[in-house]
């Protein structure tokens, strides 16, 4: 069933630090959630990001590697054009996908971590 393969990945509500980058600049933002597929942003897209693909970088700030801490994407946005924060990531290498999967396990043990330890 296509429509609910999307839907697959779990989202977490994790606020990750996301820089779009295209020809004409970057954008610096945060995520609202993020699951391996893509990403809902806080702040809407800029409008020379919305109609054309661009490259995005997850930066895990826990990350005391640079090589592992920042993760490159392509990027598109999807949905609503009127309120453009939910991105899409495509023809995404195995390797990128098995870092962001870690990403996110890290985050999950940490928030478990914090809450043991407050």
């Amino acid at each position: 069933n296509t429509t609910d393969d999307r839907r697959q990945s779990t989202r977490h509500n994790f606020k990750l630090e996301i820089v779009l980058i295209n020809k004409r600049g970057s954008f610096r933002t945060y995520s609202k959630n993020i699951s391996l597929t893509g990403t809902l942003l806080e702040q809407d897209v800029p409008a020379d990001f919305i109609k054309n693909p661009f490259e995005l970088v997850i930066i895990n700030r826990f990350e005391k590697d640079l090589k592992k801490g920042r993760l490159l994407f392509k990027g598109k946005v999807v949905g609503d054009l009127a309120n453009p924060r939910r991105l899409t990531f495509f023809g995404v290498e195995p390797e990128m996908l098995d870092r962001l999967e870690a990403l996110l396990k890290a985050y999950v043990q940490y928030q478990e971590m914090m809450k043991k330890s407050g």
